[in-house]
């Protein structure tokens, strides 16, 4: 009983479908739903029946600035590494970024945002450049000076670094 003309999406997973993304997230299958619904008046078919984020849908997705930071975030969760994010790569990212999430698994995908040459290791550099991209993203602003005082007390605060690279 919708109005005459609506565009209103309703979420088509299969049930299997839906019960595998409800397996693999911290959702509920009411949750699951409304995120497709969600998912689906953002994205875009890619010419088959699957519907796509692009790096600007994502960014708009997401309610951030364009930043270092979304790219970043965009890369870590676009597995398939085909330049869009599916409904699959979506959820892992809300699943994560939720506060149901374990301490865990937020610290592993901070560590993979900030492991930029996916390396294993966060180098200064690394640090610093989304030390930056989170200030822009905030607003904030910090001279030279004060960003690296910021590198340095993160990196003194674990010996094992050697001041060079933090690791996992």
């Amino acid at each position: 009983m919708g109005v005459a003309g609506s565009t209103a999406k309703v979420c088509n997973l299969t049930q299997q479908e839906l019960d595998g993304f409800v397996g693999t997230s911290h959702f509920s299958a009411a949750e699951v739903k409304a995120l497709w619904v969600q998912f689906a008046s953002l994205g875009k078919a890619d010419g088959g029946s699957e519907i796509l984020l692009n790096r600007a849908d994502f960014q708009t997705a997401v309610g951030m600035k364009n930043s270092t930071f979304v790219d970043r975030l965009f890369a870590v969760f676009d597995e398939n590494d085909d330049g869009a994010i599916n409904f699959s790569e979506f959820l892992t990212i809300l699943s994560v970024l939720s506060t149901k999430a374990l301490p865990a698994e937020k610290l592993e995908v901070s560590f993979k945002i900030y492991d930029m040459d996916k390396d294993g290791k966060i180098g200064r550099d690394e640090l610093a450049t989304m030390l930056r991209a989170t200030m822009d993203e905030h607003d904030l602003v910090l001279d030279d000076a004060q960003i690296e005082s910021v590198i340095d007390a993160t990196f003194s605060e674990v010996p094992e670094s050697g001041g060079t690279a933090l690791d996992m």
